[in-house]
């Protein structure tokens, strides 16, 4: 209920800030450079995967910055949250943006669609607000035989980012919840067991805690190469990565 209250809030604030004119940014670029490697990734998938025709649901969509990736490949866009404001949010940048997309307020653990609904689901950072068993298993009914989840989301191994998120919850800008529900490397397992295969992932941002003290220095795009050269050449060291995306096949 509080993370519900949270991002009403959040979605009234986007809702009147079009009302002045504000721009919405869409996609990628609206992460910070150098936080940014990970969502491009995330995209390229999406756009990889996506085919014309094909029904997508952007669940968990938030403000709907990330719901029409896919839009350009043809297409049918919906998109789904459990907050109101969000969903009526994303359905006006939508329609701003000239695309017509369906949005419909469910509870990831039970969603109000029918069975093989999509022919892909993307969610970006939508895994700690829900059960994953159940989120997973509905992810499941709602996807039509061999059809994709793309996700992108947090990892919870690296102690700095952990601590962070816990200084967050004592500010009240996290809860709890989210917190004990936040993946770890189980997640994968998790994928195969309650959806599919993972055909694909890749893992980002395992030295990003360096970013606050080089950025006033050489600025955000260079200080994200920075951190995505370390993350190619400690590979070894994806655990302990700030951010991961996944590609899971539902099986036949």
């Amino acid at each position: 209920m509080r993370e519900l209250i949270r991002y009403e809030q959040k979605a009234r604030l986007y809702l009147d800030s079009k009302k002045t004119g504000k721009e919405f940014v869409l996609g990628s670029k609206s992460v910070h450079d150098e936080y940014r490697a990970p969502y491009e990734v995330f995209e390229k998938q999406i756009l990889t995967i996506a085919k014309k025709g094909n029904r997508v649901l952007d669940l968990c969509c938030g403000a709907g910055a990330f719901s029409f990736i896919s839009n350009n490949l043809g297409t049918s866009i919906s998109v789904a949250d459990i907050s109101p404001g969000n969903v009526e949010h994303a359905v006006s940048v939508g329609r701003q943006n000239g695309i017509i997309i369906s949005g419909k307020v469910t509870d990831a653990e039970s969603l109000a669609f029918k069975n093989d609904s999509f022919d892909l689901i993307t969610c970006a950072g939508g895994l700690s607000y829900f059960d994953r068993a159940k989120g997973l298993g509905e992810i499941r009914r709602v996807l039509s035989p061999g059809g994709h989840f793309i996700c992108i989301d947090s990892l919870n191994h690296n102690p700095i980012y952990r601590l962070n998120r816990y200084i967050h919850y004592r500010r009240g800008i996290r809860t709890l919840s989210t917190l004990r529900r936040m993946p770890d490397m189980t997640i994968f397992t998790q994928f195969e067991r309650h959806l599919g295969s993972v055909v694909n992932k890749s893992f980002h941002g395992c030295f990003a805690f360096l970013i606050p003290f080089l950025k006033p220095f050489i600025g955000g795009f260079n200080v994200g190469l920075i951190v995505d050269l370390l993350d190619k050449k400690y590979s070894f060291m994806h655990k302990y990565a700030f951010k991961f995306v996944a590609v899971v096949q539902k099986q036949y």
